[in-house]
């Protein structure tokens, strides 16, 4: 008995060795101050999050926050064990030996984040060892001038014939010719633009709401089936690189091709005109505006001559708060202003009665300034340029996402649906709401609203592969979706400043083909049959 009493006391001795060891290397640990992040202006909880590769709801679990859109600038947060800092301005890289985690993490929803892994230990394994890990928002073009490579190279090494089509999750090889992370690109000019005032020609009438429809075909064939849904306004797409493919020499029968049916058709038309074409651009592989704002001008100069009397408005460009739109500029509200000033006289002093539309704006919570601007930021940039002076009209794309049109960020009102509901960007009622408050703060109260892409995506009746960053389609079905846009159009005509308001769309599928996303929203099926959306429309147009 004894000998089990002596027995017992060494390995309570032991143990409580072990424990106490145990103790103070937990305590030699804790002496580490914790890892702190001071909110900066323009940051969220969830940009934060994903700078120090952590989850929203870890972050905010961390520092007691019940709210995560109510942070406030200056308010020091605590970073969960873990997370480590990334700037904003860097890009998301991963050794090739990473686990099949990393990238299963990537196509996760929005509130997910990718961590930044150790590099290499020298240059040179680092250059041979160097991908990048596709994140949401990003592009070839934004990923390109990350790393200082040419976009044609960064394709070629990875076997990309499609530009525009890079996938979340993707991992994508990096030249070895790369620079360290590409400094952020000079102002345009070393000297500021002219100052630029307003031609006192507009004759152009306030337009009241009305219904209308994006037509993705640009060959006029879709007039008919416009007239038959009943709506007043069809907005068509202008892709300047295709009808003025060397300076000086525009193909008007195309254009003529296009908006002339239309026109016959009795409806009213909407150009949003867009796209650089090669000549008139250095980096001839994107999508972006003219070296020279001129140009663009002068297209829309000769366009709206031809058009006298025709075209009854013209967006100009669109979302240009999105780094794969504003390639080859400075991204911000100023350069897009130096655009639109020029824009805008151009079309006024060849026809005063079109009516000049702002482009639409993505709407959008990052704020980085590298892949986008908050659309938010971006109209009070625009209107602290001088925008009430340059347009007629404000253009929006309050896209709903799978949020109802009428319910409000953050209410959990869809519990069905994993994401894409804790910003209001991702609201319809929002966006509507943030932008006329916007508006009356710059004394714009009796200008309306343009909304000219708006709808509700669905992958009804899809056969191919969902493309990832549009996971939302999903939680939408067809009847749903006609329910969302019928009760958008109600919505639009009770707010009183919303003028016309465009569907998108009615042809994708049938014009850009199944594979392209465009196509979730299109009216018209992929096998050709109407969406139940086509008829919910129609009844509200009768």
């Amino acid at each position: 008995m004894r000998r089990i009493t002596i027995l017992t006391s060494i390995l309570l001795l032991t143990l409580a060795f072990m424990l106490t060891t145990g103790y103070v290397l937990a305590q030699d640990g804790d002496d580490e101050p914790p890892t702190t992040h001071t909110v900066q202006t323009g940051e969220n909880l969830f940009r934060i999050a994903q700078d120090y590769g952590v989850s929203v709801q870890t972050l905010a679990n961390a520092n007691g926050i019940t709210d995560p859109n109510n942070i406030t600038v200056g308010q020091v947060l605590i970073i969960p064990a873990g997370g480590q800092a990334a700037s904003q301005s860097q890009a998301a890289v991963v050794n090739p030996s990473e686990t099949e985690e990393a990238s299963d993490t990537a196509t996760q929803p929005a509130t997910q984040a990718v961590t930044q892994a150790p590099a290499p230990a020298s240059t040179e394994e680092a250059q041979e060892a160097q991908l990048h890990l596709v994140r949401d928002g990003e592009n070839l073009y934004t990923i390109a001038g990350r790393y200082g490579v040419t976009v044609v190279s960064l394709a070629e090494l990875n076997g990309i014939t499609d530009y525009n089509l890079v996938r979340i999750g993707q991992r994508l090889r990096i030249p070895s010719e790369t620079s360290p992370l590409a400094p952020p690109r000079p102002p345009d000019t070393a000297t500021p633009a002219p100052e630029i005032t307003p031609v006192n020609t507009s004759t152009a009438s306030a337009v009241g709401f009305a219904f209308g429809v994006d037509i993705s075909s640009t060959d006029g064939s879709a007039a008919a089936m416009a007239q038959e849904l009943g709506v007043e306004w069809v907005k068509l797409h202008v892709n300047w690189a295709v009808y003025e493919e060397e300076a000086g020499t525009i193909d008007f029968d195309a254009l003529d091709a296009m908006v002339t049916p239309y026109d016959a058709a009795g409806l009213n038309i909407l150009l949003t005109v867009t796209a650089a074409p090669d000549w008139a651009r250095t980096d001839i592989n994107a999508i972006g505006p003219p070296d020279d704002f001129n140009k663009y001008a002068e297209f829309l100069s000769a366009l709206t001559e031809h058009f006298a009397g025709v075209v009854d408005a013209i967006e100009v460009w669109s979302e240009p708060n999105l780094s794969i739109n504003w390639v080859g500029k400075r991204l911000g509200a100023t350069s897009y202003m130096d655009l639109l000033k020029l824009a805008y006289n151009a079309i006024k002093t060849e026809d005063p009665a079109v009516v000049v539309v702002t482009a639409g704006l993505a709407p959008t919570a990052t704020n980085d300034g590298v892949l986008s601007i908050d659309d938010r930021v971006f109209l009070r940039g625009m209107y602290a340029a001088g925008a009430a002076d340059f347009s007629d009209a404000i253009g929006a794309h309050p896209l709903g996402w799978a949020n109802p049109p009428d319910s409000l960020c953050c209410q959990n009102n869809r519990p069905s649906v994993p994401a894409w509901d804790d910003q209001p960007a991702f609201f319809f009622l929002n966006t509507m709401r943030d932008y006329r408050n916007i508006m009356r703060d710059n004394d714009e109260g009796g200008t309306f609203i343009w909304v000219t892409s708006a709808g509700w995506g669905s992958f009804e009746g899809f056969e191919g592969d969902l493309r990832p960053d549009f996971g939302y389609v999903t939680y939408t079905d067809a009847d749903e979706q006609a329910q969302y846009t019928a009760r958008a159009f109600q919505l639009a005509e009770d707010l009183t400043y919303i003028g016309p308001m465009f569907v998108s769309n009615l042809d994708a599928c049938d014009a850009l083909g199944e594979d392209r996303v465009e196509c979730y929203w299109s009216l018209i099926a992929p096998d050709g049959s109407l969406r139940p959306v086509f008829a919910t429309i129609q009844s509200l147009t009768q």
